[in-house]
C-alpha cells in the first residue's frame, strides 16, 4: 500500500491463534478489541474482546465456542502485513460477559502468560538438603510447567519459603545467586544471567520510529 506521496505505507495487522489454531476470518469478524499489556515483573495478560451478532439471524457464534474455554491456550501476533511476531503466549483464565438491555453481548476473553500461575496464592516451607536448581524444578512441576534448569551445584541444609508466592521466592532465589527466572510459554528457565549475550538494539528514524 501506497500513501499519497508515493511511499510505502505499513499496514498494521494481528493474528490470533487458540490452542494453535488461527482464529477464522469468521470469528474475526467479531472481534471488536484486542489488548496486549507485556511486563517484565507481572505476568503479561492480553484481552479479546468477541462482540456483535449475524445481522441475519441474530446468531452469536462464538458464545459456545470450545476455543474460548477457561485454560486454553492463546498466542497473539502482532506486526505488520505479513511480518508478525508473537508478543505473548499464555492460557485463558476468565470469561467476562457484558450483557444490557438494547445492546448485543459482548464476551471479554482474559488470559495471562503462565507465570500466573506462580503467583497464585502464598506457601510456608522448607527445603530440606535441596540445591536451588533442585526446588525450581519441583515448583515447575507443581504448576505444570516444563523446567529447564541449570544445575546450582550447592546443596543448602534448608531453606525458607516464609509466607511467599513461588514467583517471589524463586525470584529471591535467583538474585541470591546471580541467576535468571524466566517463564516462556509452558517451560520454566532458571539459568545464569545471559546480560552479555545478549545483542545491543539499534533504531533508526522513518525505518524503525516514527517518533524519538
Amino acid at each position: 500500500m501506497t500513501g499519497p506521496d508515493g511511499k510505502q505505507l505499513l499496514v498494521p495487522t494481528f493474528d490470533i491463534l487458540a490452542n494453535g489454531q488461527r482464529l477464522s476470518q469468521k470469528d474475526r469478524a467479531y472481534l471488536t478489541e484486542l489488548e496486549v499489556d507485556v511486563s517484565v515483573v507481572l505476568p503479561s495478560m492480553f484481552v479479546l474482546a468477541m462482540g456483535g451478532a449475524d445481522t441475519q439471524t441474530e446468531d452469536i457464534p462464538w458464545l459456545d465456542e470450545d476455543m474460548f474455554a477457561i485454560g486454553r491456550s492463546i498466542e497473539v501476533k502482532l506486526g505488520y502485513e505479513s511480518e508478525l511476531s508473537s508478543v505473548i503466549k499464555g492460557e485463558i483464565t476468565g470469561l467476562e460477559p457484558e450483557l444490557s438491555a438494547g445492546r448485543r453481548p459482548t464476551l471479554r476473553v482474559r488470559g495471562y502468560d503462565r507465570r500466573h500461575r506462580l503467583m497464585r496464592g502464598v506457601q510456608t516451607r522448607t527445603f530440606m538438603k535441596m540445591k536451588d536448581s533442585d526446588i525450581a524444578q519441583q515448583i515447575a512441576g507443581e504448576v505444570n510447567l516444563a523446567p529447564e534448569v541449570v544445575d546450582t551445584k550447592v546443596a543448602h541444609d534448608y531453606l525458607f519459603q516464609a509466607n511467599q508466592t513461588n514467583m517471589d521466592f524463586l525470584r529471591e532465589r535467583a538474585l541470591a545467586i546471580q541467576y535468571e527466572l524466566i517463564v516462556d510459554d509452558q517451560t520454566l528457565r532458571f539459568r545464569p544471567v545471559a546480560n552479555k549475550e545478549r545483542e545491543a538494539v539499534t533504531v533508526t528514524m522513518d525505518h524503525d520510529l516514527l517518533e524519538f
